[in-house]
């Protein structure tokens, strides 16, 4: 909680000059170049985060047993015809 609470913080006091340095006094244009920088770079954390993760569970069991008619018996009363 703490980690999430210093982030937040550290992107609130980095935003607004991010936008006055990309929008040259246009603040649409700041904002718009300020968001793709931070949606490429949670991107990219995600990105990592999830490769370097071990997996954990052993999915060799459920290959073995998994097959097109379970997974349609799994959906069956998932999808309501109108």
């Amino acid at each position: 909680m703490i980690c999430a609470m210093a982030g937040t913080a550290i992107v609130m006091s980095i935003t607004a000059p991010l936008v006055k340095f990309f929008g040259h006094g246009n603040e649409g244009r700041g904002y718009l170049i300020t968001m793709t920088i931070y949606g490429i770079a949670a991107m990219c954390i995600f990105f990592l985060i999830f490769a370097m993760q071990p997996d954990v569970i052993d999915y060799s069991e459920y290959k073995k047993n998994a097959s097109v008619a379970g997974l349609i018996a799994a959906f069956q009363g998932f999808f309501v015809v109108c």
